[in-house]
């Protein structure tokens, strides 16, 4: 059956390549682009559990379109009382607020323009966007927009909150959206299901101030740490990030190494001895290492890895990873490659994770698996691809019928393990498909291109394909497409190789 698989490959493969014509003309995509870059002054009351902001932006329209209006997402508003749209399911309420559910939110109490005061309105599906009237800005013109507000904070172990361990202040602030040509903004919801996360990468000047005795650890660099009375006042700065994250905690203790340069951190909780905090360090000094040989170079100047109370096991944000620390020693290794990877695969080549979840996760995923190939353990790679095949099968036989397309946005898929089974299992598969096609030689070649070609961009399964079709097999981005789409021609070639 692989055999004559193979064989119907090759076929589509000849005449797609007749009519791309060879499909690629070495053009890359790293044509100049400036960035909009993000100040914020943040003061943590964790008395009150408050986090009171001033932000400016200083945005760039990088758009061909004269915009009158920016459009902001508002994350937090998701955990207010009586929210249409939450980040949780009602099975996940015990798990995410073991204390109990709370809400909270987010007040916007002043906006302005270039200085003015500015007309705003809270808008979107959910009370999830931020509308701030611009003027008219022509492409490639700036606005500055400052915005004054706070966030109430709730216990929970999710991304935004804090918890026994520490603070977790991800998501917490209004995000300029996407801007599509041609489409507008791309506003999306706090969905209950997967990372529901598109944004540009930007550039960041952040300015904490916490409580004396307690430590912050976030994206990009700290440039300096100032005690003043009763507080102090961490000041971070990162070039070129998908986002910004900050922990806040009084209980653990950090172990560092570096690595060609970058400066690698591992922050543990008191739960976790020094001995075992090591070994993690060096998983994620040898992921950083083998995925800058694979891929192509990691490109910030650190990267850090905190413990928490966290509900999903991991998450990834740019220059920092968070690993659940009710991880088991084995799971927390693989947690924090996993993690790694999505330095590649998200942080510096981004995508549309609400509409292409499987681009990014499925290829974390594989990553991890050929991590251990990589290191001179090729059996546990084995085991990780053999367990996906077979655990997709017994899925499929027990729920009577087939997931939906890979291409199937976060929106429709009607529960958390579909999704699951297929953004991660079969998207992992997809890429091992691949990889057994064309060989690792190209394979790699392949992702080493598409990484460089799309660095601190937005990638899309297009670009994927493309990649492939200029370095690997040509007319291989129609395999990827024929895949993901989840025709039958998909499902004949998971079926032939599980």
């Amino acid at each position: 059956m692989k055999k004559f698989f193979y064989l119907i490959l090759v076929a589509v493969i000849s005449a797609t390549s007749l009519l791309l014509g060879g499909g690629c003309d070495g053009v890359s995509r790293q044509t100049e682009r400036h960035l909009t870059s993000y100040e914020m002054d943040l003061i943590a009351d964790l008395d009150a559990h408050r986090l009171y902001c001033s932000q400016d932006i200083k945005y760039i329209n990088n758009s061909d379109n004269l915009l009158t209006q920016l459009s902001l997402t508002l994350y937090p508003n998701a955990f207010r009382e009586n929210a249409n749209q939450v980040p949780y399911t009602s099975s996940d309420i015990k798990r995410v607020f073991p204390n109990g559910i709370e809400y909270g939110g987010i007040d916007i109490r002043r906006v302005t323009v270039n200085d003015n005061a500015s007309e705003f309105k809270i808008s979107g599906a959910d009370d999830n966007i931020l509308l701030i009237s611009i003027g008219e800005l022509y492409p490639q013109e700036t606005v500055n927009i400052t915005i004054d507000y706070a966030v109430q904070l709730i216990n929970t172990t999710m991304r935004c909150g804090y918890n026994d361990l520490s603070v977790n202040l991800s998501n917490f602030y209004p995000i300029v959206n996407v801007y599509q040509d041609g489409k507008g903004f791309y506003e999306p919801l706090y969905y209950d299901i997967g990372d529901p996360f598109y944004s540009e990468c930007a550039d960041y000047n952040v300015s904490l101030t916490i409580p004396t005795g307690y430590q912050a650890f976030a994206c990009g660099s700290v440039e300096s740490v100032i005690k003043k009375n009763q507080s102090t006042i961490y000041n971070f700065t990162a070039h070129s990030i998908r986002d910004f994250s900050a922990f806040i905690t009084n209980r653990h203790k950090s172990l560092t190494d570096n690595l060609n340069g970058i400066e690698i951190t591992y922050s543990y909780a008191d739960s976790t001895s020094t001995e075992l905090a090591a070994q993690y360090l060096q998983t994620a000094k040898q992921a950083i290492d083998i995925f800058s040989q694979k891929f192509g170079s990691y490109e910030y100047k650190n990267y850090t890895i905190i413990e928490t109370d966290f509900c999903e096991g991991g998450m990834e944000y740019p220059t920092l990873s968070v690993v659940d620390v009710n991880a088991s020693i084995q799971d927390k290794h693989q947690i924090i490659v996993h993690e790694t990877a999505h330095q590649w695969w998200y942080a510096m080549v981004g995508s549309n994770q609400i509409e292409h979840a499987w681009l990014d996760e499925g290829l974390a995923d594989f990553s991890t698996a050929m991590y251990y190939k990589w290191i001179a353990m090729p059996q546990h790679t084995t085991t990780l691809i053999q367990r996906a095949k077979g655990s997709l099968s017994l899925y499929r036989r027990s729920n009577d019928s087939s997931l939906p397309p890979l291409n199937t946005p976060l929106y429709e898929y009607s529960d958390a393990e579909k999704y699951y089974y297929s953004a991660y299992v079969e998207g992992m598969l997809l890429y091992s498909f691949i990889y057994d096609f064309v060989g690792e030689t190209d394979f790699l070649a392949a992702l080493s291109k598409y990484k460089s070609d799309n660095l601190f961009r937005l990638a899309t399964p297009t670009d994927l394909g493309n990649a492939f079709d200029c370095v690997a097999v040509p007319g291989t981005s129609s395999i990827i497409a024929a895949l993901s789409d989840g025709n039958a021609y998909r499902q004949l070639s998971l079926s032939a190789f599980s």
